[in-house]
């Protein structure tokens, strides 16, 4: 398997983020794999090469449960439960599991009507042309 992160968050329904360096003037418009990265609540999971997903961890609990998975390398421990671990795309639903990966919202129809109906009284209304053509006649005497 490719360790494209796009397909594997589709497949996997997980929201992808952009790093903040994409924002950089050089990166402007450009769709770069290795800026992509799947947001956890404790750090996130991205492309490491081709091959390879690494994920930074932030906490030692969820450092010690990565190493306990089988497949999972360390690639570089930090103090106090900090690391960056190398784990193959087959593992991305264990890792995710182990990190809480963020997941992209979906609804039912059911929940998408039940909103609908409830949110309707606070839609925008049209108040025709009577308070349109005010706001026209408004503007041309400012010309």
């Amino acid at each position: 398997m490719h360790a494209d992160l796009k397909p594997i968050a589709d497949a996997g329904r997980f929201r992808l983020a952009r790093d903040e360096s994409n924002d950089a003037e050089r990166f402007k418009g450009e769709e770069l794999p290795w800026l992509l990265q799947i947001p956890c609540q404790r750090g996130h999971i991205y492309k490491h090469s081709d091959e390879l997903l690494a994920v930074y961890v932030t906490t030692q609990p969820r450092a010690m449960k990565l190493e306990a998975l089988e497949g999972v390398i360390a690639h570089d421990a930090f103090a106090e439960g900090e690391g960056i671990y190398l784990f193959r795309p087959e593992l991305i639903e264990k890792v995710a599991g182990i990190m809480k990966a963020k997941r992209k919202r979906r609804m039912s129809e059911e929940q998408r009507q039940r909103l609908i109906e409830n949110t309707r009284r606070y839609r925008f209304q049209a108040q025709g042309n009577a308070a349109g053509s005010q706001i026209t006649a408004q503007i041309s005497t400012l010309v």
